[in-house]
């Protein structure tokens, strides 16, 4: 998702963690690695989620994720 489109749909604080929580991610090499931040929140989804995982942005928004290794990452907006 290009910028402008993160800041017309989500606003300026959430597209700001939106890009800050992505380019925390491509840092690591797995979820591991991410999980060690507390501020991430990482934590895996259950339900109709399950098999996925999700990472803290603000308030009750979370940046729902599929789990990825050597910086393959794919991430998913609901």
């Amino acid at each position: 998702m290009d910028e402008r489109k993160l800041l017309v749909r989500f606003g300026t604080v959430i597209a700001t963690e939106i890009r800050t929580r992505i380019w925390k991610m491509e840092q690591e090499e797995n979820l591991y690695q991410l999980s060690q931040y507390p501020p991430a929140g990482l934590h895996e989804l259950k339900g109709k989620y399950a098999g996925l995982f999700a990472v803290n942005l603000t308030g009750n928004w979370r940046l729902i994720i599929r789990g990825y290794i050597a910086r393959t990452m794919e991430w998913i907006m609901i």
